[in-house]
């Protein structure tokens, strides 16, 4: 609160006005009581001004005689407040000796007022500053924030080493001494400790106080401690920082590696798996309901439009899946903003932010829509990214967008993690993907938006809005004020089933059948633009089997791999197995030879088209699940950067499974010849100690070491580089469970 502000129930009436001035003394009030004051204050501090009034309090410009420092005195009528509160309060600040708290000098008692003389902060709170400078300047520098920041955590710092927990850190309770927070000499200090308490060893706090849109998880759980103000301090800097996406991507890292963001179910968040809806349901939406609801307005919109001034026209769109990883995602922006010497200016147009996520009006037809439109100006074209499971061809947003880029004539490029396909990355899972791209398997969030989709790809603006509700003036009705409402909600159980499992709508069904062959042609065109856009040339698209005698040459790549462990888990799922359980060894005994059967080859041989040397030998535990295994593999490739084409040795793929006596007569012979001529070695760790010291995984362990060849460990949850680092200098890639303490222990 600011002078002339009453608070709400359970902040400071003590601190929380006192120092807290904005503008010169002289533009406010000189008038008012001064003969009230107690003796002892006048005998020691000159009384020169007004400076504000509030509903219990005024605050009061003061000069200290013996020292001249200017300081603030704040004169309270305990009448109607808690004097044991205010009590607590002074007492817990008279504590406080820290460059970065507002310090109490004094307190004066007379009748019912108490009299309280702190520093003077003529700069306002942390808020009004932030709000002030990207008014005039922008965003705030990022040395500047850092140089805010840290005084924030040494505040936090000295307040917990005296045991006191706050319980309302916020920006608006630091205040600043000048108008102007991008001074690099500007100084912040903590104010207001009306809901702060001492806390003894061990004790946890239920009480919920302060502010709830800056609570830590904890305290809405059983009971917290002091950890819920640096909580506090994280948000408050995110505040400051928020309005680039890179920023965005900073602070997101600092909330999952706290474990600050949870799902539903209590599970935490990691960093390498936190996707959009999660980012817009957990960090836009709330953060900006609670500054819209800090400004005293209820405003909803786009998280462009709370951190831009102005209208930005997108250089380029991009098309991208919300299930996709967030981090594969900056991947391919970072890349691209390599690949063409961006600047953190340049706007981009991505849906998450773009559109507003408490209700996106779509307007009165597609031509009208946010989508369109920013397909039509976006002058570089649209950018597809493509994930790790490639579901963004799987969403008909995607398609539409992609559809509209080709019939707009806009230039369409395709990125994955690993970089642009066709430049710094190659195509491999993306080709199998574009194979079965099909509009008509496509979903959506909303049913409503996949039926307008549909509708609009068959007929254009005149059928666009066939089987959605419509209003009197032929707009639509509208739910909340943007969801749009199906009128026909009837399904067949003859048509085929949708992709999530669903039986289809009798109107799609209907439309599918009687325009089969534009969508046959609408597919046929999208496939070739985005492998032509992907530089795929005609080749790539088939694969010729060959007979391979040399074990040693039979390599496979990791898109083949990616796109054999799609498969396997399609097939896991037909024959009602478990995914998550199915072992390599089950799968090598099944699917694989139902592969292979009746063609005497292995599957490395039946996708290549001459002899591979692998690069790195996969050491894997049969009996271990395929999913851990293709976990561990996608972590590997990760931190190692690889590309598609990156050659593996990977057994149940490269022997023939169907005449393995034959195909490898001489299993060790092979094993020597592979680990002397390849690059590194994969231990894939099972989960039990027994299998980890087999000696066969030894002993590939012992002759890599003695070749000099790399050594990394991989799991589910992560790799750990043993010989020689992974990209950038990191020896550890996602490392969270204790699996890899296993193998220190063997």
């Amino acid at each position: 609160m600011r002078p002339g502000r009453s608070g709400p129930e359970g902040l400071s009436p003590a601190s929380s006005a006192a120092a807290r001035v904005q503008g010169p003394p002289s533009s406010r009030s000189s008038s008012g009581p001064r003969k009230n004051f107690p003796k002892h204050l006048v005998e020691n501090y000159v009384i020169e001004g007004l400076l504000g009034q509030g509903a219990f309090s005024t605050v009061w410009r003061a000069v200290h005689r013996a020292t001249g420092q200017v300081r603030a005195v704040k004169k309270i009528d305990t009448s109607d407040l808690s004097p044991p509160k205010i009590a607590h309060e002074i007492a817990l600040m008279r504590m406080l000796r820290h460059e970065n708290v507002v310090r109490c000098y004094d307190v004066f008692l007379e009748a019912q007022y108490v009299s309280i003389v702190v520093d003077m902060f003529n700069g306002g709170d942390l808020v009004d500053g932030l709000n002030a400078y990207r008014r005039v300047h922008g965003r705030v520098p990022n040395a500047q924030l850092a140089h805010l920041a840290r005084q924030m955590i040494a505040a936090v710092a000295h307040v917990h080493s005296l045991q006191i927990c706050h319980r309302d850190v916020k920006g608006e309770n630091f205040l600043s001494d000048r108008p102007d927070i991008g001074d690099p000499q500007c100084k912040v200090a903590l104010a207001d400790f009306g809901t702060a308490i001492r806390v003894g060893p061990g004790e946890r706090l239920v009480q919920r106080v302060g502010t709830p849109a800056f609570w830590a998880p904890e305290v809405f759980g059983d009971g917290y401690d002091f950890l819920v103000d640096i909580w506090a301090v994280g948000v408050t800097t995110f505040i400051l920082l928020t309005g680039q996406l890179r920023d965005l991507r900073l602070f997101l890292q600092r909330l999952c590696k706290v474990g600050f963001l949870k799902r539903q179910d209590g599970s935490l968040i990691h960093w390498f798996h936190i996707n959009m809806y999660e980012i817009c349901n957990l960090v836009l939406k709330p953060v900006i309901s609670f500054v819209e609801e800090q400004r005293g307005s209820r405003g909803k919109f786009s998280w462009v439009e709370f951190v831009s001034r102005d209208e930005q026209k997108p250089y380029l769109l991009f098309s991208h899946s919300w299930s996709g990883r967030f981090r594969d995602f900056m991947a391919a922006v970072d890349d691209l903003a390599r690949g063409k010497s961006l600047t953190v200016t340049v706007p981009v147009w991505i849906c998450v932010f773009a559109n507003n996520q408490f209700g996106q009006n779509f307007g009165t037809g597609f031509r009208d829509s946010p989508f369109y439109k920013a397909v039509e100006v976006a002058e570089e074209g649209t950018l597809l990214i493509v994930d790790r499971d490639a579901s963004s061809l799987q969403r008909i947003w995607c398609g539409f967008e992609l559809l509209l880029a080709i019939d707009l004539q806009k230039p369409l490029v395709v990125y994955t993690s690993a970089g642009q396909v066709g430049v710094s990355a190659t195509s491999g899972r993306l080709v199998e993907a574009v194979e079965d791209f099909d509009i008509t398997q496509m979903e959506a969030s909303q049913e409503s938006d996949r039926r307008q989709i549909i509708n609009f790809l068959c007929g254009g603006e005149l059928l666009e809005k066939k089987g959605l509700k419509t209003a009197q003036d032929g707009n639509f009705q509208l739910v909340n004020g943007w969801q749009k409402q199906l009128s026909d909600v009837t399904t067949t159980p003859a048509a085929p089933r949708r992709q999530n499992g669903k039986l289809e709508y009798v109107q799609e069904a209907e439309l599918f059948k009687l325009h089969s062959a534009k969508f046959q042609k609408l597919n046929a065109t999208v496939r070739d633009k985005v492998l032509s856009a992907a530089h795929v040339a005609e080749g790539e698209r088939q694969t010729a089997g060959i007979k391979i005698p040399r074990l040693e040459d039979r390599g496979v790549t990791l898109g083949e791999m990616r796109a054999f462990f799609k498969k396997a888990k399609s097939w896991s799922s037909e024959e009602g197995h478990s995914w998550e359980t199915l072992s390599i060894s089950e799968i090598s005994r099944t699917f694989i030879k139902k592969l292979i059967a009746g063609k005497d080859t292995s599957l490395a041989e039946l996708w290549s088209s001459g002899p591979r040397k692998p690069q790195i030998v996969v050491n894997e535990t049969l009996a271990s699940p395929l999913s851990e295994f293709a976990a561990a593999l996608e972590w590997f490739a990760e931190a190692s950067r690889l590309q598609d084409n990156v050659v593996f040795y990977f057994a149940p793929l490269c022997i023939n499974l169907c005449d393995q006596e034959h195909d490898n007569p001489d299993l060790a012979r092979t094993i020597r010849n592979l680990i002397q001529n390849c690059e590194g070695l994969l231990s894939v760790l099972p989960d039990s100690e027994e299998q980890i010291v087999r000696s066969y995984r030894l002993e590939q362990l012992h002759l890599c070491f003695h070749a000099g060849k790399k050594i990394y460990f991989g799991c589910s949850d992560g790799v750990l580089a043993c010989t020689s680092p992974f990209q950038h200098g990191i020896w550890e890639h996602d490392v969270q469970k204790t699996r890899f303490g296993i193998v220190s222990t063997c």
